[in-house]
């Protein structure tokens, strides 16, 4: 480069780096970090510095122009910034809205990305990356049940699913279903119903899940968090549910042999249904 050039000062662009809080300064094509600043002027270094390059350069922070001072010992730089450029996206996407799925994320902006930069960063490679970052924007876990049905219930990006409470007592659940489900449930005359307790809210005892048959699948239909496996908050679910969508009536219901279950099911639909044991 010509001590011309050197002179020259034009626009720096910067990207975020990989180290939390840390920034990568890009200038023709080549990708500079941070050395050190005294007053408006910041000494920056190539990114390689560890690998001996010594190319550098300072930045006016007043009107973000950039001069270098020495060249780099390397070729040029842009399939690195691209890849900088690609997971600092992915991050922006996460901050702006955190309750997107991580490999939802990194799809879309791989899909926008140049080629080189898409086949180049892996989702694996990112996926702790991008976790982390949703995690610092998502709201802290409810500390109780009632807490997580207010939480639900005030949030108008749970409207579409979350359908209230059932209590018994001090014992509660939080149903969820999807809007548009009153269309479907009147022609359900099979059902399955199965709960799970490894695999649950530490704040919950157990997720029930009841499931409708369509053809020949079981597809999932209400999903409920409990606190409490006793017959009456069972009962309490089906009653809310059965005031909600007043067309669901099956005829065969598959469970498990929790008694519970099985007694709150026989109490609250119509004579002449059949149980199959799971």
């Amino acid at each position: 480069m010509s001590e011309e050039s050197h002179r020259e000062a034009r626009q720096v662009r910067k990207i975020e780096g990989q180290r939390r809080g840390s920034t990568v300064y890009v200038f023709d094509d080549q990708a500079y970090v941070k050395d050190r600043q005294y007053n408006e002027k910041l000494h920056v270094r190539c990114h390689l510095f560890k690998s001996g390059c010594h190319g550098c350069g300072h930045i006016n922070l007043e009107n973000s122009t950039m001069m270098v001072t020495k060249d780099h010992n390397h070729d040029s730089q842009a399939s690195y910034i691209e890849q900088m450029e690609l997971k600092s996206s992915m991050k922006d996407s996460i901050k702006n809205d955190p309750t997107q799925n991580a490999r939802h994320v990194y799809d879309e902006r791989c899909a926008r990305a140049p080629a080189s930069a898409a086949t180049s960063v892996s989702f694996e490679s990112v996926r702790r990356t991008l976790l982390n970052e949703r995690n610092k924007y998502l709201p802290p876990a409810p500390a109780s049940p009632l807490e997580a049905a207010d939480f639900l219930a005030s949030n108008t990006m749970f409207q579409s699913f979350y359908k209230g409470v059932a209590t018994y007592n001090n014992n509660l659940a939080l149903i969820m279903y999807e809007d548009g489900i009153e269309d479907i449930v009147m022609h359900v005359e099979e059902m399955a119903m199965d709960a799970t307790f490894s695999v649950v809210p530490a704040i919950f005892e157990q997720h029930l899940t009841i499931f409708g048959r369509f053809g020949d699948n079981f597809l999932p239909m209400f999903h409920v968090l409990m606190t409490s496996r006793q017959g009456e908050l069972y009962t309490a679910v089906l009653d809310r549910i059965k005031s909600q969508l007043s067309g669901l009536d099956p005829t065969i219901v598959h469970s498990d042999f929790e008694v519970a279950i099985h007694n709150a099911i026989a109490d609250k639909i119509e004579e002449g249904l059949q149980f199959l044991k799971l």
